[in-house]
C-alpha cells in the first residue's frame, strides 16, 4: 500500500511517515501545505491520502478535497481528526471521504484502517452511524451541496468574492450564485449569520 502524507507541521508529517513505514506501508511522499500536495500527488502514484484536518489551517481539509480529486481521481483519502464535526460528517455521508480516524488511535489501528479503505471499505470511528443519523435529521449543511460548504467555509474566514474564486479556481459569478444559493438554503440574510450557522455546526467527539 503507498501512502502519502499532508500535515501542516513538517516534523509531525515526518514523523507519520517513518510509523507508517516501520509498521510496512509505502509512504511516496509527503505534503505541509497545499500546492505541494497538488504539485506532488499526480506523480506519487499513491493509493491513499493521509489529511491530516488541519493540514489547512487557513480553509480546514474540505477544500483542498476538491482539488485533491481533481488531480488524483482514484485516491482514496482518510482524514485523521481529533473529533467528529458537522461538516466532516456530512462529508463521509455523501462519499467525499473514504474514511475517518481520530488522532487518539494507535499507529497499528490507522494501518487497519488504510487496509480496509484500500480494499474498497470505508471506515469511521465508533459511534460513527449514529452522529450521522443525527446530522442528518438536523443539520442545517445537509441542505447544502460540497461546492457550496466549501464556499461556506471561505466567506466565514472573511473571504471576498474574488478571494473564494480564486481558491476555489472557479469564477466570481460562479461564488455570487453559490452564496445567494446558501443564504436562500440555511434562512439567512448576510454572510455574518452564515458563518454563525458554520460556528454552530459542531458535534461531541466520537464516543
Amino acid at each position: 500500500m503507498r501512502v502519502v502524507v499532508a500535515h501542516q507541521h513538517e516534523l509531525l508529517a515526518e514523523a507519520l511517515g517513518r510509523l507508517l513505514d516501520d509498521l510496512g506501508l509505502v509512504v511516496v511522499g509527503s505534503a505541509c501545505d497545499p500546492p505541494a500536495l497538488f504539485d506532488h500527488l499526480p506523480r506519487a502514484a499513491a493509493d491513499v491520502l493521509i489529511l491530516d484536518a488541519g493540514f489547512d489551517p487557513a480553509t480546514g481539509p474540505l477544500v483542498a478535497l476538491d482539488r485533491i480529486r481533481a488531480v488524483a481521481p482514484g485516491l482514496r483519502v482518510v482524514v485523521l481528526a481529533e473529533a467528529l464535526d458537522e461538516m466532516l460528517c456530512v462529508a463521509a455521508r455523501e462519499g467525499d471521504l473514504d474514511g475517518v480516524v481520530l488522532t487518539e488511535a494507535a499507529g497499528v489501528e490507522l494501518v487497519a484502517a488504510i487496509a480496509q479503505v484500500v480494499a474498497g471499505h470505508s471506515v469511521f470511528p465508533a459511534g460513527w452511524l449514529r452522529q450521522v443519523q443525527r446530522v442528518a435529521a438536523t443539520s442545517p449543511l445537509v441542505a447544502l451541496s460540497p461546492r457550496q460548504r466549501e464556499v461556506l467555509q471561505l466567506l466565514s474566514l472573511g473571504m471576498d468574492n474574488d478571494q473564494i474564486a480564486a481558491q476555489l479556481y472557479i469564477s466570481r459569478n460562479t461564488v455570487k450564485f453559490h452564496v445567494r444559493t446558501i443564504y436562500e438554503r440555511l434562512g439567512v440574510h448576510n454572510r455574518v449569520e452564515a458563518a454563525r450557522v458554520l460556528a454552530g455546526a459542531r458535534v461531541a467527539p466520537a464516543a
